[in-house]
């Protein structure tokens, strides 16, 4: 390949990238995640060299990370204290470790497994087709979901959510999120295929009618399945303070806010179930307890729930980022799933004072038990979860077994004015679906909405504005298969995909050896 050539590849690797995250929300062009796909798989798809593949796997993770988290600056930057230099130093930092450890190892991995697989092949570019799609696809899937839990895990940006309102989404409460992505991917690639041979793979042909009639049963069955059944209905409401991020660890504004929450309340006790954003309450329960009284009172007096967030300590000393509920019963739930130098600071012994990002208020939360049940409250089971939580798949539909709906609290203010908050509505609205669950999203500045058990948005507020979503609620009982067997499925699939191409020269290794 001429060097020009291969500059060239470099160059559309990068543009690939960048346009994938506009297949999510709040753009939602699917077709150019279709496009980003094709692109990548035919700049890979025969690459011998395994240096040029990773170099194209870096260049490509350039793109999609730069495009799809930069929002990340404007936590770093606008509320994080930083500098603007520093901040994009941070952030570059951020997307250059996502680019190294996830697509540039998932293009090496797939070159050479790839060379592995076809070395024996007579024409390398006739009768591999399908085999290089499955082979694309089951990595691209694996890798997914390696970054949903490696080093703590960075669950964003999976091309599954881009299908939230399509055909295929039938499959989510069956499979997950990552089945949704194996179909778009198999799909895009193996049609890049068809268009390859022109038609002359035979192949090709039966497993591009194989995805033609995966896609017919989800539309015509799978969508309208109902996988639970209605219990009652409950009037709830969500509360949108809409406090600055600038403010809010204030304590000349503590009490400002608590009262803008209040008064916001007061105009809504006949509901069933209130619900308060993270941290709606900016003190440590301890500080807390002269005021607890008079909410606690106020929701008993009125026959209501009220869920808040707030951060609690124990005896021990630690601090936890948890719900609160207020009324006839009071139990908590303590967030698992921490986000890294926002709740905790990774090496604080080194980090802790080199600069403000590294000491911002409340940022030395401790983990919840993992081992955490449902709210059991006079209103119903609730399966509570906190902001980054709802990007866990396997975390949600696990915790939310034996549990009449899912409440999710979070202050998505951190992402300012970018399109973090929709990615994050979007990845919620998928917790819904695979859960088969009604959901309460409450955010502290946007976008506070309730979710259907199909993900569809029933209510919603506009972002940076105070108000109060009100509406009805259907409980429900029953799991979908996602919540018996979450990932294990398509995860093992993928697994056997690439063990099975790799047959021929497993079985040549264990005759040598």
């Amino acid at each position: 390949m001429s060097s020009r050539n291969k500059y060239h590849k470099y160059l559309l690797c990068i543009i690939a990238g960048a346009i994938l995250p506009l297949s999510l929300a709040p753009f939602n062009w699917i077709l150019c995640g279709v496009l980003s796909i094709a692109v990548a798989f035919l700049c890979i798809r025969n690459q011998p060299s395994s240096k040029m593949a990773w170099l194209l796997g870096f260049c490509y993770g350039i793109g999609m990370f730069g495009s799809g988290v930069s929002w990340v600056y404007v936590s770093i930057h606008d509320y994080g204290g930083a500098s603007i230099a520093l901040a994009s130093l941070l952030t570059l930092m951020f997307i250059l470790l996502l680019a190294t450890i996830f697509s540039s190892t998932m293009f090496y991995l797939y070159c050479k497994l790839n060379c592995i697989a076809h070395t024996e092949s007579q024409d390398k570019q006739q009768h591999i087709y399908c085999s290089q799609a499955l082979l694309f696809s089951a990595l691209w899937v694996l890798f997914e979901w390696l970054r949903s839990w490696l080093f703590t895990g960075f669950p964003w940006l999976f091309i599954g959510y881009s299908a939230i309102d399509t055909s295929i989404a039938g499959f989510a409460p069956v499979f997950g999120v990552y089945s949704l992505s194996f179909i778009i991917v198999f799909t895009t690639t193996i049609v890049t295929c068809l268009i390859l041979s022109k038609g002359s793979d035979i192949k090709v042909w039966l497993a591009t009618i194989l995805m033609l009639i995966l896609i017919t049963i989800s539309h015509v069955f799978l969508n309208n399945y109902q996988w639970s059944t209605t219990k009652s209905q409950l009037q709830i409401a969500a509360i949108q303070a809409n406090i600055p991020q600038t403010t809010k660890w204030d304590s000349e504004f503590t009490q400002l806010s608590i009262d803008k929450h209040l008064q916001l309340t007061q105009t809504i006790l006949d509901k069933d179930l209130i619900v308060w954003p993270e941290n709606a309450i900016p003190v440590i329960l301890t500080d807390f307890n002269h005021n607890l009284p008079q909410l606690n009172n106020l929701a008993k007096n009125n026959s209501l729930t009220i869920i808040t967030g707030i951060p609690i300590n124990d005896s021990s000393g630690k601090v936890y980022n948890s719900i609160l509920s207020l009324g006839a019963i009071n139990q908590k739930y303590d967030k698992t799933k921490l986000v890294p130098f926002g709740e905790y600071v990774p090496f604080e012994s080194l980090l802790r004072g080199t600069i403000d990002f590294f000491d911002l208020p409340m940022s030395s939360f401790s983990a919840g038990n993992t081992n955490q049940g449902v709210l059991n409250l006079p209103v119903a089971a609730i399966s509570a979860s906190i902001c980054y939580e709802a990007a866990y798949p396997d975390f949600i539909a696990s915790h939310a077994k034996n549990s009449d709906f899912l409440v999710n609290i979070s202050n998505d203010t951190w992402f300012g004015n970018s399109f973090g908050p929709f990615q994050h509505l979007q990845i919620a609205r998928m917790r819904s679906l695979e859960t088969g669950r009604w959901m309460i999203r409450a955010t502290n500045s946007g976008i506070t909405a309730l979710i259907n058990d199909k993900g569809n948005i029933i209510k919603q507020l506009a972002m940076q504005q105070p108000g109060v979503l009100s509406g009805t609620i259907t409980t429900v009982t029953g799991s979908t298969p996602f919540m018996k067997l979450l990932s294990w499925p398509i995860i093992l699939l993928c697994i056997l995909i690439i063990l099975t191409i790799l047959r021929k020269s497993i079985a040549l290794f264990s005759k040598i050896y």
